[in-house]
Protein backbone atom coordinates (compact mmCIF):
# COMPACT_ATOMS: atom_id res chain seq x y z
CA UNK A 1 0.00 0.00 0.00
CA UNK A 2 1.17 3.49 -0.87
CA UNK A 3 0.22 4.71 2.61
CA UNK A 4 2.64 2.24 4.17
CA UNK A 5 5.37 3.39 1.79
CA UNK A 6 4.83 7.02 2.77
CA UNK A 7 5.00 6.07 6.44
CA UNK A 8 8.19 4.09 5.83
CA UNK A 9 9.79 7.01 3.99
CA UNK A 10 8.98 9.38 6.84
CA UNK A 11 10.56 6.93 9.27
CA UNK A 12 13.70 6.72 7.14
CA UNK A 13 13.96 10.52 7.23
CA UNK A 14 13.52 10.53 11.01
CA UNK A 15 16.36 8.03 11.34
CA UNK A 16 18.63 9.47 8.66
CA UNK A 17 21.92 10.93 9.86
CA UNK A 18 22.22 13.03 6.70
CA UNK A 19 22.49 16.77 7.22
CA UNK A 20 22.02 17.35 3.48
CA UNK A 21 18.26 16.90 3.28
CA UNK A 22 15.27 19.00 4.30
CA UNK A 23 13.56 17.11 7.12
CA UNK A 24 10.92 19.49 8.46
CA UNK A 25 8.73 19.30 5.34
CA UNK A 26 7.23 16.12 3.95
CA UNK A 27 9.31 14.31 1.36
CA UNK A 28 7.56 14.16 -2.03
CA UNK A 29 7.14 10.57 -3.15
CA UNK A 30 5.47 11.64 -6.39
CA UNK A 31 3.71 14.58 -8.04
CA UNK A 32 0.25 14.11 -9.58
CA UNK A 33 -2.38 11.44 -10.01
CA UNK A 34 -0.39 8.23 -9.66
CA UNK A 35 -3.16 5.71 -10.33
CA UNK A 36 -4.38 7.55 -13.43
CA UNK A 37 -0.98 7.85 -15.13
CA UNK A 38 0.69 5.66 -17.76
CA UNK A 39 3.65 8.00 -18.28
CA UNK A 40 6.08 9.35 -15.68
CA UNK A 41 8.61 12.12 -16.14
CA UNK A 42 11.67 11.69 -13.96
CA UNK A 43 13.94 14.34 -12.44
CA UNK A 44 16.72 14.33 -9.87
CA UNK A 45 15.05 15.37 -6.63
CA UNK A 46 12.44 17.85 -5.41
CA UNK A 47 13.48 21.49 -5.28
CA UNK A 48 13.42 23.45 -2.04
CA UNK A 49 11.26 25.87 -4.05
CA UNK A 50 8.44 23.36 -3.63
CA UNK A 51 8.31 24.43 0.01
CA UNK A 52 9.28 28.10 0.20
CA UNK A 53 10.58 31.03 -1.82
CA UNK A 54 14.04 32.60 -1.66
CA UNK A 55 13.01 34.57 1.45
CA UNK A 56 11.69 31.50 3.25
CA UNK A 57 8.01 32.33 2.74
CA UNK A 58 6.06 29.04 2.44
CA UNK A 59 4.08 28.16 -0.68
CA UNK A 60 1.74 25.84 1.27
CA UNK A 61 2.01 23.09 -1.32
CA UNK A 62 3.20 20.49 1.16
CA UNK A 63 2.81 19.97 4.88
CA UNK A 64 5.46 20.30 7.53
CA UNK A 65 6.00 19.25 11.14
CA UNK A 66 4.64 22.54 12.42
CA UNK A 67 1.35 21.91 10.58
CA UNK A 68 0.97 18.65 12.49
CA UNK A 69 2.45 20.04 15.73
CA UNK A 70 4.99 17.23 15.96
CA UNK A 71 8.73 16.89 16.50
CA UNK A 72 9.20 13.60 14.66
CA UNK A 73 7.42 12.15 11.63
CA UNK A 74 6.67 8.88 13.43
CA UNK A 75 4.24 10.81 15.64
CA UNK A 76 1.72 11.41 12.86
CA UNK A 77 -1.54 9.50 12.61
CA UNK A 78 -2.95 7.47 9.72
CA UNK A 79 -5.38 10.29 8.96
CA UNK A 80 -2.45 12.64 8.61
CA UNK A 81 -0.72 10.18 6.25
CA UNK A 82 -3.83 10.48 4.05
CA UNK A 83 -3.41 14.27 4.06
CA UNK A 84 0.19 13.87 2.92
CA UNK A 85 -0.82 11.52 0.10
CA UNK A 86 -3.55 13.95 -0.95
CA UNK A 87 -0.95 16.72 -1.27
CA UNK A 88 0.89 14.51 -3.78
CA UNK A 89 -2.25 13.55 -5.71
CA UNK A 90 -3.60 17.11 -5.98
CA UNK A 91 -0.28 18.84 -6.57
CA UNK A 92 -1.11 20.02 -10.08
CA UNK A 93 -4.47 21.36 -8.95
CA UNK A 94 -3.00 23.54 -6.21
CA UNK A 95 -0.31 26.10 -7.04
CA UNK A 96 2.23 23.82 -8.81
CA UNK A 97 5.75 25.00 -9.68
CA UNK A 98 4.72 25.73 -13.26
CA UNK A 99 7.97 27.39 -14.35
CA UNK A 100 9.61 23.99 -14.00
CA UNK A 101 6.88 21.49 -14.85
CA UNK A 102 5.38 23.25 -17.87
CA UNK A 103 8.50 22.59 -19.97
CA UNK A 104 8.09 18.84 -19.44
CA UNK A 105 4.33 18.96 -19.90
CA UNK A 106 4.85 20.64 -23.26
CA UNK A 107 6.72 17.57 -24.52
CA UNK A 108 3.67 15.33 -24.12
CA UNK A 109 0.47 17.38 -24.19
CA UNK A 110 0.10 17.00 -27.99
CA UNK A 111 -0.30 13.26 -27.37
CA UNK A 112 -3.03 13.95 -24.79
CA UNK A 113 -0.77 13.36 -21.79
CA UNK A 114 -0.58 16.16 -19.24
CA UNK A 115 -0.14 16.86 -15.55
CA UNK A 116 -3.10 19.20 -15.78
CA UNK A 117 -6.88 19.15 -16.27
CA UNK A 118 -8.60 17.75 -18.28
CA UNK A 119 -6.05 14.91 -18.68
CA UNK A 120 -4.35 14.55 -15.27
CA UNK A 121 -2.64 11.42 -16.63
CA UNK A 122 1.03 12.37 -16.37
CA UNK A 123 2.89 11.86 -13.08
CA UNK A 124 6.36 12.94 -11.97
CA UNK A 125 8.91 10.91 -10.00
CA UNK A 126 12.41 11.79 -8.85
CA UNK A 127 15.60 9.77 -8.49
CA UNK A 128 15.24 10.45 -4.77
CA UNK A 129 12.05 11.82 -3.15
CA UNK A 130 13.76 14.23 -0.74
CA UNK A 131 14.83 17.83 -1.24
CA UNK A 132 18.39 18.82 -0.39
CA UNK A 133 19.40 22.03 1.36
CA UNK A 134 21.92 22.73 -1.38
CA UNK A 135 21.31 22.16 -5.07
CA UNK A 136 22.02 18.63 -6.32
CA UNK A 137 24.73 19.83 -8.71
CA UNK A 138 26.72 21.30 -5.83
CA UNK A 139 26.84 18.07 -3.83
CA UNK A 140 29.92 15.88 -3.95
CA UNK A 141 29.76 12.60 -5.86
CA UNK A 142 30.10 10.75 -2.55
CA UNK A 143 27.14 12.56 -1.01
CA UNK A 144 25.01 11.97 -4.11
CA UNK A 145 25.80 8.24 -3.97
CA UNK A 146 24.97 8.12 -0.25
CA UNK A 147 21.58 9.74 -0.84
CA UNK A 148 20.78 7.42 -3.74
CA UNK A 149 21.79 4.43 -1.62
CA UNK A 150 19.45 5.61 1.15
CA UNK A 151 16.47 6.73 -0.94
CA UNK A 152 16.81 5.29 -4.47
CA UNK A 153 14.63 2.26 -3.72
CA UNK A 154 11.51 4.44 -3.69
CA UNK A 155 11.80 5.07 -7.43
CA UNK A 156 12.06 1.32 -7.98
CA UNK A 157 8.93 0.82 -5.89
CA UNK A 158 6.93 3.45 -7.77
CA UNK A 159 7.79 2.12 -11.21
CA UNK A 160 7.22 -1.48 -10.18
CA UNK A 161 3.92 -1.01 -8.35
CA UNK A 162 2.25 1.75 -10.38
CA UNK A 163 0.51 1.63 -13.76
CA UNK A 164 3.36 3.52 -15.41
CA UNK A 165 4.38 2.09 -18.79
CA UNK A 166 6.74 4.83 -20.04
CA UNK A 167 9.44 6.83 -18.24
CA UNK A 168 10.86 10.10 -19.61
CA UNK A 169 14.28 10.97 -18.15
CA UNK A 170 15.05 14.68 -18.05
CA UNK A 171 18.77 15.37 -18.45
CA UNK A 172 22.08 13.54 -18.37
CA UNK A 173 22.33 13.32 -14.58
CA UNK A 174 18.91 11.69 -14.43
CA UNK A 175 19.90 9.25 -17.17
CA UNK A 176 23.14 8.34 -15.40
CA UNK A 177 21.51 7.82 -12.00
CA UNK A 178 18.57 5.89 -13.44
CA UNK A 179 21.02 3.46 -15.05
CA UNK A 180 22.83 3.15 -11.71
CA UNK A 181 19.67 2.40 -9.70
CA UNK A 182 18.25 -0.14 -12.14
CA UNK A 183 21.56 -1.50 -13.43
CA UNK A 184 20.12 -0.89 -16.89
CA UNK A 185 22.21 0.10 -19.92
CA UNK A 186 20.44 2.60 -22.17
CA UNK A 187 21.08 2.73 -25.91
CA UNK A 188 22.61 6.10 -26.78
CA UNK A 189 21.96 7.82 -30.13
CA UNK A 190 23.40 11.11 -31.34
CA UNK A 191 20.90 13.58 -32.82
CA UNK A 192 22.71 16.31 -34.72
CA UNK A 193 19.68 18.61 -34.57
CA UNK A 194 19.95 18.51 -30.77
CA UNK A 195 23.55 19.79 -30.76
CA UNK A 196 24.10 23.08 -28.95
CA UNK A 197 26.86 25.22 -30.45
CA UNK A 198 28.36 28.05 -28.43
CA UNK A 199 31.34 30.31 -29.05
CA UNK A 200 33.50 28.09 -26.86
CA UNK A 201 32.30 24.54 -27.43
CA UNK A 202 29.93 22.06 -28.99
CA UNK A 203 27.52 20.23 -26.68
CA UNK A 204 26.28 17.18 -28.53
CA UNK A 205 22.67 16.10 -28.18
CA UNK A 206 21.93 12.50 -27.24
CA UNK A 207 18.77 10.47 -26.86
CA UNK A 208 18.55 7.32 -24.75
CA UNK A 209 16.26 4.33 -24.98
CA UNK A 210 15.75 0.96 -23.27
CA UNK A 211 13.08 -1.46 -22.12
CA UNK A 212 13.00 -1.97 -18.35
CA UNK A 213 11.65 -5.36 -17.33
CA UNK A 214 9.55 -5.14 -14.18
CA UNK A 215 7.47 -8.10 -13.05
CA UNK A 216 5.33 -9.06 -16.04
CA UNK A 217 5.69 -5.81 -17.98
CA UNK A 218 8.17 -4.05 -20.18
CA UNK A 219 8.51 -0.32 -19.49
CA UNK A 220 9.74 2.00 -22.24
CA UNK A 221 12.51 4.28 -20.97
CA UNK A 222 13.35 7.39 -23.00
CA UNK A 223 15.80 10.11 -22.06
CA UNK A 224 17.78 13.05 -23.37
CA UNK A 225 21.01 14.61 -22.15
CA UNK A 226 19.88 18.24 -22.21
CA UNK A 227 18.01 19.54 -19.19
CA UNK A 228 14.79 20.79 -20.74
CA UNK A 229 14.39 23.55 -18.13
CA UNK A 230 17.78 25.06 -18.90
CA UNK A 231 17.84 28.38 -20.72
CA UNK A 232 21.40 27.70 -21.87
CA UNK A 233 21.10 26.91 -25.56
CA UNK A 234 17.84 24.96 -25.25
CA UNK A 235 15.97 26.60 -28.13
CA UNK A 236 12.36 26.16 -29.19
CA UNK A 237 13.53 24.18 -32.23
CA UNK A 238 15.53 21.82 -30.03
CA UNK A 239 12.55 21.25 -27.72
CA UNK A 240 10.29 20.67 -30.74
CA UNK A 241 12.70 18.05 -32.08
CA UNK A 242 12.85 16.24 -28.72
CA UNK A 243 9.05 16.36 -28.54
CA UNK A 244 8.67 14.80 -32.00
CA UNK A 245 11.15 12.04 -31.12
CA UNK A 246 9.32 11.21 -27.89
CA UNK A 247 5.97 11.16 -29.67
CA UNK A 248 7.34 8.86 -32.38
CA UNK A 249 8.78 6.44 -29.81
CA UNK A 250 5.57 6.41 -27.74
CA UNK A 251 3.44 5.72 -30.81
CA UNK A 252 5.79 2.92 -31.91
CA UNK A 253 5.71 1.39 -28.42
CA UNK A 254 1.93 1.24 -28.30
CA UNK A 255 1.63 -0.09 -31.86
CA UNK A 256 3.50 -3.29 -30.91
Amino acid sequence: MIYDKIKELLSVIDNSSSELIIKDYTPILYFGELLNSKIATIGLNPSDKEYYDSEGKPYNRFLNKQDFQIDLWNEISNDEIIKIKTSFDYYFKHNPYKNWFNRLDDLLVDENYSYYFPFNNLVHFDIIPVATKDKWGRLSSLNKDLLISEFGSYLEYLISESNVEICILNGQSVVDNFMKIFNLPLHQAHFEEWDIITKKKLVRGYGYKAILKKKDKGILVLGFNHNIQSSFGVSKNLVTSIRKWIQKEINSFYEK
